[in-house]
């Protein structure tokens, strides 16, 4: 019988032994590839599941909701913060109440009440007024108690036109009551088109506001509303404070203005001195206007298309509600005066409107 001849692996040519090893290492290449690509595409998924799950949380939708329906300066960016992370239920809401006590005459309680909005919507709380607001004789405003509510904690401020952020981080375990003015926009602009709509005006005063309007004629003219404040502010005593009147040189420069931008226009003047503002303000394009009423004239700046106002929180606010470009008073208040201490001009003006004096 013949004997097998014995294996020599030295002895096959190399090409031989790099053919018979291609193989194996192709298909464990090959293996590792497809198997490590599956596993990690995996993982990918897992991770971004786990980042959807996250993204779709309820405190995040509502916070995509507030921030796709509200204009939010980056200044308050931690207070929609706060406002998402501690959004409440509606029983909550109804067993926290804000009041504003309402001081001053109508511009101020409208600063008042609109800061009340603003800070009531932070902190989930329900703003509300007493139904002994003076504002209620100008406005149709539905945030109305008879009852003063219990457990009230009073709020001061830190000047009457300065911002206060200590107001973004109350706590909560009781109610509060806004004693101040708080005239910053930063209080509420951030939901301007809610606060607007909640200064409903008595249908007498919008009605003859509209009357008003109505018998100038426009036809395609842009109406500015311009309103003179003189009469208070020009006494010694409150010129010693730091209120001033606007001059005539700032109204021809905010007239000028309008004029330079917009070929087709009326200025509807408004103001508690007429007869001044006949003598000084006269144009071909200039008319004046009034309604008999302080509530009517503030409707009626309300419905014109931009405005040039003076000084004062009365004419702040028929720039605000007309809610078009605005042309202010630069030098409100004087500089150098006690008023001014207890304002911060870039917040008591918003930004996007225009000073000039």
């Amino acid at each position: 019988m013949a004997s097998r001849s014995k294996f020599c692996w030295s002895a096959v040519p190399v090409w031989r032994k790099c053919s018979v090893l291609l193989g194996p290492i192709c298909l464990l290449t090959f293996l590792t590839y497809y198997l490590g690509h599956n596993y990690f595409a995996f993982l990918h998924t897992i991770r971004i599941k786990e980042r959807l799950d996250r993204f779709n949380s309820p405190e995040l939708r509502e916070f995509g909701r507030v921030q796709s329906n509200v204009a939010v300066s980056a200044e308050m960016t931690t207070s929609v913060l706060t406002h998402s992370r501690n959004k409440k239920s509606d029983a909550f809401r109804n067993s926290h109440i804000m009041i504003s006590t309402g001081n001053g005459r109508l511009g101020n309680k409208m600063f008042e009440f609109a800061s009340l909005l603003g800070i009531a919507w932070r902190h989930n709380y329900k703003p509300l007024i007493l139904r002994r607001n003076s504002l209620l004789q100008t406005f149709d405003i539905a945030q109305v108690t008879d009852i003063q509510p219990s457990n009230l904690k009073g709020l001061g401020e830190k000047g009457a036109g300065v911002y206060d952020s200590s107001i973004e981080t109350l706590s909560h375990d009781k109610n509060y009551s806004l004693g101040g003015f708080y005239q910053s926009w930063k209080y509420f602009d951030f939901m301007g088109v809610e606060v607007r709509k909640a200064f409903k005006f008595k249908a007498g005063f919008l009605d003859s506001a509209q009357k008003a309007l109505a018998s100038q004629q426009l036809g395609d003219k842009l109406a500015i509303g311009v309103h003179v404040r003189r009469s208070d502010m020009n006494s010694r005593r409150e010129l010693s404070r730091g209120y001033n009147v606007a001059t005539v040189e700032y109204f021809k420069k905010a007239f000028q203005y309008f004029r330079e931008k917009f070929k087709h226009l009326l200025f509807l003047v408004v103001s508690d001195d007429l007869n001044w503002c006949k003598k000084n303000l006269k144009g071909e394009d200039v008319r004046f206007v009034s309604t008999g009423s302080a509530g009517g004239d503030l409707a009626f700046l309300a419905q014109c298309n931009h405005s040039v106002v003076s000084t004062g929180s009365y004419g702040w606010w028929g720039g605000y509600l007309a809610g078009g470009e605005v042309v202010y008073y630069r030098n409100f208040p004087s500089n150098n005066s006690w008023l001014l201490k207890q304002y911060n001009r870039t917040e008591y003006y918003p930004l996007r409107w225009v000073g000039m004096e």
